[in-house]
Parts: C-alpha cells; sequence; structure tokens
C-alpha cells in the first residue's frame, strides 16, 4: 500500500493510524501513492478516492490534528472505529495523571480524551483509574530516580508494535555497535547518579527484548548495568523483560540470578497458537510454559 505524504516530518504518526485500520497491508511511503496525505499550516487534505479537507482545532496540538484528521476519514470509510481512538504508542494514564494535577475533574478528563483522542467514554473512565490509583505509588521524590534501559531488539516484529524495535534477524550488524553505545551511556549515567547523590529506587531493562541478543551479549550488558545501578544501591527492585518465550535460555536465567534480578517479565500476549501466529510471534502457548 502506497502513501504519498507531502511531510515526511509526520510519518510516524500517519503510519500508526493507517496500521490500526490496514492492519494486514505493508504500508509504504512513495511519491506516487494513490493514497495522498498532504498537510499545510492550518489544515490536512487526504484524497483516497474521496477527498476530504480538516482545518486544524486551535485547541489541538499539530500532531494531535494530523491523527485525528486521518482517524476520522478511516473510520467514516471503515464504518468503525476503536475505543482507544488516536492513543497509539502513548501510555494513556499519563495523560489523565497531568490533567488530575492541573485541576481537572473527572468529566473535564473524559471530554479531553474524546475530544482530542477519539477515545470512548468506557476508556477514558479506565485511564482515570488507572492514573489515579498510579499517584499513590509513583515516587515524588526528587532525589530518587527510577532507570529504564532499552533494547531495540527482537527475534520478529509483531504486526501491532508500534514501538522502536526491529527484528534482530535483519539488523545483526547494528547490534554490537549499539550494545556498544548503551554500556556507554549507562556507565556515564552511573557516574553522573553517584555524583549527584540521587538514589535508585527501581530497575527496569526492557525493549524490545533483551533477551533477544545472544547469551555473551546478554551476561556483558546485565553486568553494566549491575555496576552502575544495581550493586550496593539497595534498590526495591531490578525488573528484566522477557517478553519472548523464544528467547529465553538457562544461560540467560542464570545470568539475570547471578546479577540480582528480582523479577522477569514474560509476556506471551496470548495462549492462542492462531493469534501468536497471526501477529508475527514464532513461539507456541506450550512453549510458555
Amino acid at each position: 500500500m502506497k502513501i504519498l505524504l507531502n511531510n515526511i516530518k509526520y510519518r510516524y504518526e500517519v503510519f500508526h493510524i493507517l496500521t490500526l485500520f490496514y492492519s494486514n497491508e505493508d504500508i509504504e511511503f512513495s511519491d506516487s501513492g494513490e493514497f495522498k496525505i498532504n498537510i499545510y499550516e492550518n489544515k490536512t487534505v487526504i484524497d483516497n478516492g474521496n477527498i476530504r479537507e480538516y482545518i486544524f482545532e486551535k485547541d489541538l496540538k499539530e500532531k494531535e490534528n494530523i491523527k485525528k484528521a486521518l482517524y476520522s476519514y478511516l473510520s467514516e470509510i471503515f464504518g468503525y472505529g476503536f475505543p482507544y481512538g488516536t492513543l497509539v504508542g502513548i501510555r494513556p494514564s499519563k495523560i489523565a495523571s497531568k490533567l488530575i494535577k492541573d485541576g481537572f475533574n473527572d468529566d473535564e478528563i473524559i471530554k479531553y480524551y474524546q475530544h482530542h483522542y477519539l477515545t470512548s467514554i468506557e476508556k477514558a473512565k479506565l485511564f482515570i483509574e488507572v492514573a489515579v490509583n498510579e499517584n499513590k505509588l509513583l515516587n515524588n521524590d526528587s532525589h530518587k530516580v527510577s532507570i529504564y534501559i532499552g533494547m531495540p531488539f527482537c527475534p520478529t516484529r509483531c504486526v501491532y508494535c508500534s514501538f522502536a524495535s526491529n527484528p534482530i534477524g535483519s539488523c545483526r550488524n547494528l547490534v554490537q555497535p549499539y550494545l556498544n553505545a548503551l554500556t556507554k551511556e549507562i556507565e556515564v549515567i552511573g557516574k553522573l547518579i553517584k555524583d549527584r547523590n540521587v538514589e535508585i529506587d527501581c530497575v527496569y531493562f526492557g525493549g524490545g527484548t533483551p533477551t533477544s541478543v545472544d547469551d555473551k551479549s546478554f551476561e556483558r550488558v546485565m553486568k553494566v548495568i549491575f555496576d552502575n545501578f544495581v550493586y550496593e544501591k539497595n534498590i526495591r527492585e531490578f525488573t528484566v523483560e522477557c517478553g519472548r518465550a523464544d528467547s529465553i535460555s538457562l544461560d540467560k536465567l542464570n545470568t539475570m540470578k547471578k546479577f540480582n534480578t528480582d523479577r522477569i517479565s514474560i509476556n506471551p500476549q496470548t495462549m492462542n497458537n492462531k493469534t501468536l501466529s497471526m501477529i508475527g510471534r514464532s513461539h507456541s502457548k506450550e512453549g510458555c510454559y
């Protein structure tokens, strides 16, 4: 499916709204696409056989206007929408949390979600509930931080994925340069935290899939994380994401134990083998036990 987009600055936003409705299509941005999306100073014009013009709403950010326009266009064509609306690649409760802190009441927050993101009332209420519960647990101490370390590789890329991650098999040449840069950054951040006398609360090693790299590379990164963020830091929890059951090995499990991992996060997404195959996962439900 070829898309002609006149402003590549918004490829990310356009791509992820398109994938909501065209989940089985390979989407390619091209100079000769039949699906035309033109973004101007104050409007978005979309043409895929039917031309629609969407004037920017002044109270919405430019990205919000573009996503809302494309989502509205596609939901009109397909005759349906989604309960999350245009919320893709966003942690929805983070928005609710900010609005609560700014003094918005529940009704105002629900209307905000509906207007800005075309979210359903049911989901907006859920985001408020999650935000309220999160705020009870979130750290508000300016001298305490939690650390997130990202590994942008996976065994395969799931069809619904909106994260910065790619199949490791197609980018093997990038793995070691990335790990070199990552370990250097961990060391620099570790020194900065020490110099500023900041306390580490929790450490989360996620992705992507941290366990998608080979055993030796995984141990190398785990040691750097341990030395800089875990050892003698009295942290509450060190979590390693093992979201793909097909990427876990005994050596990796021993490495996690060696470096004081408190919790591993295994997310098979579904225990339906047919669905696993459809979304691009190479493991089965049996492999998760």
